[in-house]
């Protein structure tokens, strides 16, 4: 694991003993070129300028070995892109990192709360993402909620139905209109997934 931040480090390795961990940036992996099998990166590339994401996606791509496996979880909902955080579409994703010579095995969207948003839309506190000199360290709709604990317990019932919904929305919806989109991409060359179960679903 990795983190630019001693402190976030010091209570990863408390929580995770037996996980080596280092300090240094997805921007400037250190790590020798086709170190890794796999490589994940789970809601990290969204806090990062896009310049920096650029910078990120080729040095997550140039530690994966031939054959090897890179997940990607980051937002793609534009529209509350929340604290410090520089959503892409789901096609902005998946050409980013393909220039930096990975293929798109498949991706799914994730996280739809269609309660959450409807209620969201309808205060007017949606908006779009952030725009060339807008402050990007003001809280989302949901931080501004979360502040307030009576708004926040008033939600609570909603976010509880809105569980069993996102099953159907993840199977009828299309996936763009998640917030969040799951990305698996796979590096030419070398062996197969064993018994090539990853990615036998057609991508979307």
């Amino acid at each position: 694991g990795i983190d630019p931040t001693a402190a976030m480090l010091a209570v990863a390795r408390q929580l995770s003993p037996g996980v080596t961990f280092e300090q240094m940036s997805a921007t400037d992996i250190a790590f020798s070129a086709e170190a890794f099998d796999l490589v994940m990166a789970v809601t990290v590339i969204q806090h990062l300028r896009p310049a920096e994401q650029e910078r990120a996606a080729g040095a997550l791509c140039r530690v994966l070995r031939p054959g090897g496996m890179l997940f990607v979880f980051d937002l793609i909902d534009r529209r509350d892109p929340g604290r410090v955080v520089f959503p892409r579409a789901p096609q902005s994703w998946i050409d980013l990192y393909g220039q930096h010579g990975v293929e798109l095995v498949r991706w799914e969207g994730q996280e739809h709360v269609p309660l959450i948003r409807a209620l969201l839309a309808l205060r007017g506190l949606r908006r779009r993402g952030p725009q060339s000199g807008e402050d990007v360290a003001a809280p989302s709709a949901l931080e501004h909620v979360g502040r307030r604990r009576a708004a926040f317990w008033a939600l609570w019932p909603v976010i509880q139905v809105s569980y069993p919904l996102e099953l159907a929305c993840e199977r009828w919806l299309p996936p763009g209109w998640a917030r969040h989109g799951c990305f698996l991409f796979r590096k030419p060359g070398g062996p197969a997934p064993a018994g090539d179960r990853i990615g036998t679903g057609a991508p979307r």
